[in-house]
């Protein structure tokens, strides 16, 4: 059942949205996010590899429809198949959080600039 319903989510974006909608309720919730744990945590251990971050952060509707409990098993499988050990958590920033990061970075470069002028 699981694999149909990941599958549907490859098919096409209104299935990943009917599903990510229905994900907090679904009785099947914890065996979905395990299997989607696994399968973020095989493109996520190519960038510790090469990065080594230590944070991972879920963004986008899956890590907020996952939350803190995708996470964990995010961060239970990266350790389990490698040798890293991030953080992994949940993203905080509902919306556009590129851009409100980048405000957020020119805001503090501007204020900087400003304050060693004075």
């Amino acid at each position: 059942m699981r694999i149909a319903i990941l599958s549907d989510v490859h098919a096409n974006l209104p299935a990943l949205e009917a599903v990510l909608a229905a994900l907090p309720s679904h009785r099947a919730r914890d065996e979905v996010l395990r299997d989607l744990a696994g399968r973020i945590a095989l493109g996520v251990v190519p960038v510790l590899a090469v990065l080594d971050p230590p944070l991972v952060v879920l963004a986008g509707p899956t890590g907020a429809a996952g939350g803190e409990e995708l996470a964990e098993h995010v961060r239970a499988q990266v350790r389990r198949v490698s040798r890293w050990s991030p953080q992994v958590a949940a993203t905080a920033v509902p919306d556009h959080p590129v851009i409100r990061g980048a405000r957020e970075l020119a805001t503090a470069d501007l204020r900087s600039r400003l304050l060693s002028r004075i």
